[in-house]
């Protein structure tokens, strides 16, 4: 957290004390930071051959001041608010970097092959879905299609992902985002998804696991999908008209408020319970990486992986917790999203929240 011209708060105040130590403050610790306290920070940034902005910052010029990037003493600046929605939003719009768009759609690729194994030949090169359970066979090599994958013995389809952190369609949450932007906005979903929008709601609302076959003469021919992953209106979801009908939804800024939200109430909000609460996290750094762990690895997922290596450093300042969850994971494919969270400017360890 940056503190700055028109700010108040105990973090100011806390920032004026330290300046009027060294001599630089001579106004009272009111928490107002006013034209006295922006001059004594340019006096300090200028003696320090720091950028002379009159921006108290957290890279530079709070832990030149002894006021440190990592909240690991009573003297360092944090600042506790109420923990709203703007600043859940805030959180997932930051590890959405690591995501998809709203109007983004994972259409056919599980079903395609693009996930079985192995994808690369023994040289390194790619090799194409349809060449795998060949080349495999050739090569002494092991074959491991996705249960759903149409060059699999028994093909199905996990259906049509959809939105910012892909809302899947063959687990529930495609109709869980759907029911609730026809709630909000039953006007303009109805416009969007035209005559077949209630359809849609009940088909990806249906009940039932994967164990629960289709009908095998279904418009494609594949019989594995459970209730929800079936046709609308006549039509597949991963296919026209409705792709068109979902890219316009993910460009309308009402209903992509509604992905926002349904991102809060299916993974935010179940991660707080979950697993922020047993350690202690509350920063606005640390609940913005356990939200990118959430989505990512499922919210049972993520506080299993801080259990597995995080139990015993409870109590721990925070920054410490995920330093050392790096060092454990570094080796992952996903750790580069941990460590650009943990030194990103977008959020602080500063911040802090009460829930």
């Amino acid at each position: 957290m940056s503190l700055k011209y028109g700010m108040k708060g105990e973090a100011v105040r806390r920032l004026q004390k330290e300046l009027k130590k060294r001599g630089l403050y001579a106004g009272r610790l009111d928490g107002d930071f006013g034209k006295k306290t922006r001059a004594a920070v340019k006096a300090f940034q200028f003696a320090e051959g720091l950028l002379v902005d009159g921006v108290a910052g957290h890279l530079e010029t709070l832990p030149a001041l002894g006021l440190d990037k990592k909240p690991t003493s009573e003297d360092t600046i944090v600042e506790v608010l109420d923990l709203d929605m703007d600043a859940k939003v805030h959180m997932i719009e930051t590890m959405s970097v690591f995501e998809d768009n709203p109007d983004s759609m994972n259409k056919d690729w599980e079903f395609a092959g693009w996930f079985d194994q192995p994808r690369r030949k023994l040289d390194g090169s790619t090799l194409a879905p349809k060449d795998r359970k060949k080349y495999a066979a050739e090569n002494g090599l092991e074959w491991d299609p996705l249960g759903y994958s149409r060059y699999g013995d028994d093909p199905g389809h996990v259906g049509l992902s959809f939105g910012f952190i892909q809302f899947t369609q063959g687990g529930g949450a495609l109709g869980d985002l759907l029911a609730a932007m026809r709630k909000k906005h039953p006007v303009v979903f109805d416009r969007i998804f035209g005559a077949d929008a209630a359809e849609l709601v009940a088909v990806t609302n249906r009940s039932g696991g994967w164990e629960m076959e289709a009908d095998r003469d279904s418009p494609t021919g594949h019989a594995r999908r459970n209730p929800r992953v079936q046709p609308v209106g006549g039509a597949d979801l991963w296919r026209e008209p409705w792709l068109s009908r979902f890219e316009k939804a993910g460009n309308h800024d009402a209903l992509v408020e509604v992905q926002y939200e349904q991102a809060v109430a299916m993974f935010f909000d179940w991660m707080l319970e979950r697993t922020a609460r047993k350690f202690g996290i509350t920063s606005q750094k640390g609940l913005t990486i356990l939200m990118d762990r959430s989505v990512q690895l499922g919210v049972e997922g993520c506080g299993d992986l801080l259990e597995r290596y995080c139990d015993r450093l409870i109590g721990r300042p925070e920054w410490e917790i995920f330093e050392y969850l790096y060092s454990r994971v570094k080796s992952r494919g996903w750790s580069h999203r941990l460590r650009k969270l943990i030194d990103s400017d977008d959020v602080s360890w500063y911040t802090s929240y009460k829930f």
